[in-house]
């Protein structure tokens, strides 16, 4: 028999509350369900997990290894779980996050801390003590071996969930519609299930990056000379290597990444602009670039398959000249933001962002500020702010397109239209 875990207990007369406006939210005026609660269970070597939902929705789910997680795949809900409970610990279970995947599709990831099979899965219809739908998952604590073992049983049956389905950027017309323009491409970092960092005033970073890249994008498209691509226009998770294709695909004369960072000393603050090198510049660059690297295992996305870059000389070549001319193009940029805007020291950094390794295109990740600190946050939030940054931020890209001190880039720009 289970006994469960409750996160948070509620009184009779707000349970009622509850039950009448999460069935209010999932009626069809607004076509979603509401996740309204994730319990625990144990008993002996086993952990039950129970997702309650306003109404019935179909799921799916998948173990990945390195590190173990369990993803849960449902039709698009709508999230209101008490604040902080993925947070907290049951059984194998050491933390959850939770979000949107990709257009019709929420994730729920469970990091966990041994290796486990799925003994079971099933649903419950909703009853009259609790008026929700129950999806139900347990979980046995397994050896390392067989979980291994379960798993590549389990990549030769062919699966849709388990594969990054998030193309979702129609990049087709991309060529016809270059007609002579410079074709820039920006990334608005994380996004869906994979927030990215959190201010203390609970301000995620996937919003503030995706405000940034409408504004720059509408800001660029004034200028007739230019086309501009986001790598996401919404509030969905979107891979790595993905966003590298997006970009290739795009064959993109500038990609530009946009990010908010937060760090624990909240009286950093200051702009900074990362360009790729395989030896980062300081300690707080490598740590920043390993955070972001790990976006893909945030969001359950199943890293085994993925093979190595090889290493050639015409590679590394042509990785230099890449390089060089992202490195030139953070310069100019850099010089033209400082008069009017905060730069931390040594504001131009080194890192292995894998995020900027596309070889063929000039990558640039712009670090906006840090959501940690108060000064950052406020600006970040303001549209006065947002505006100015933008206007200088889009003229100063427009410019490095033509500037005599970009030699690298102006001849990688006319190589590639040869």
């Amino acid at each position: 028999m289970f006994t469960f875990c409750f996160y948070k207990r509620r009184s009779p007369l707000f349970s009622t509350l509850v039950i009448f406006f999460t069935l209010l939210f999932s009626s069809s005026v607004f076509g979603k369900p509401t996740v309204s609660n994730i319990r625990f269970g144990e008993h002996a070597d086993r952990t039950r997990i129970v997702i309650e939902v306003g109404s019935e929705v179909n799921f799916s789910s998948f173990l990945l290894a390195n590190p173990t997680r369990l993803v849960v795949d449902l039709s698009e809900v709508i999230w209101d779980l008490p604040e902080g409970a993925e947070k907290r610990s049951y059984g194998f279970v050491e933390k959850y996050r939770f979000g949107l995947f990709k257009e019709g599709v929420a994730r729920l990831v469970f990091d966990l801390d041994t290796t486990v099979r799925l003994v079971s899965k099933f649903t419950l219809d909703t009853d009259e003590s609790s008026n929700m739908f129950r999806l139900v998952l347990d979980l046995e604590k397994i050896s390392k071996k067989e979980f291994e073992k379960n798993l590549l049983i389990a990549k030769k049956q062919e699966s849709l969930v388990s594969r990054d389905a998030t193309k979702q950027i129609d990049t087709s017309k991309v060529t016809e519609e270059r007609s002579g323009k410079f074709f820039v491409v920006i990334d608005p970092g994380h996004g869906g299930i994979d927030p990215g960092a959190i201010s203390p005033n609970k301000h995620f970073e996937k919003n503030v990056t995706l405000i940034f890249a409408k504004k720059l994008k509408k800001e660029l498209e004034k200028n007739k000379n230019f086309n501009v691509l986001l790598t996401r226009s919404s509030d969905v998770f979107v891979g790595l290597k993905r966003r590298v294709e997006i970009s290739r695909t795009a064959n993109a004369d500038l990609f530009i990444s946009l990010h908010a960072d937060s760090i624990k000393n909240r009286r950093h603050r200051g702009i900074s602009i990362y360009t790729l090198s395989e030896k980062a510049s300081d300690k707080e660059a490598a740590l920043l670039a390993k955070r972001e690297n790990k976006s893909d295992i945030i969001a359950g996305l199943d890293l085994s398959q993925e093979s190595s870059e090889v290493t050639d000389i015409l590679i590394d070549l042509a990785k230099r000249e890449t390089m060089n001319s992202a490195a030139e193009v953070a310069k100019f940029l850099l010089d033209r933001i400082s008069p009017k805007f905060k730069l931390i020291k040594k504001s131009h950094r080194f890192a292995g962002f894998a995020v900027l390794k596309a070889l063929d295109t000039p990558s640039v990740l712009i670090e906006l500020g840090y959501l940690s600190n108060k000064k950052d946050e406020k600006n970040l939030l303001s549209r006065t702010y947002q505006d100015n940054f933008v206007t200088i931020l889009a003229d100063s890209i427009q410019q490095s397109f033509f500037a005599e001190s970009n030699e690298s880039f102006r001849q990688f720009l006319r190589d590639k239209r040869c």
